[in-house]
Parts: C-alpha cells; structure tokens; sequence
C-alpha cells in the first residue's frame, strides 16, 4: 500500500514519501499565488487548479492553507473567508 494510500485510508504514513512530497510542493506553488493575487486577480483559476472541486459561485478568500488542496471540495454557492 502506498503512502497515499495509507493516508486516505486514515492509517499512519510517511509525509516526506516522494509522491506526497511533490503533492505538497505543488499544492504550496498554488497556493502562494493564490495568497498574493489581489482583489482584480483571477483568484478563481487557482482554486480551480489546486482543489478537487470547486462550485460554481463559489467564493473563498485568502488566506488559505493546506498540506494537498486535492482533497478539500468546495461546493457551489459556498463562501469562506
């Protein structure tokens, strides 16, 4: 069974397993744009990329943080700030 395996399983696993660890480091990428797009900015398009859904009319304000991003969903009309 694979570290992420494990992880979604809700068993104990190894956080710096490679796949996981490029996981996070893509999920911080994102999210450090995200964090820094200002009110203009298409903030949308970077939730888009880092959850694994985001609803339509769906609003979420910076800041945020998270480990994957991939496992949160975000329904649509919902807000968070």
């Amino acid at each position: 069974m694979s570290e992420r395996e494990k992880m979604l399983a809700g068993e104990l696993y190894r956080a710096c397993d490679p796949e996981l660890s490029q996981m996070h480091l893509r999920a911080q990428r994102i999210l450090e744009r995200f964090n820094r797009a200002g009110v203009d900015d298409d903030r949308e398009s970077f939730l888009r990329e880092l959850l694994g859904h985001f609803g339509e009319g769906a609003v979420l304000k910076p800041t945020l943080r998270c480990d994957y991003g991939c496992h949160i969903h975000f329904g649509a009309g919902s807000f968070a700030n």
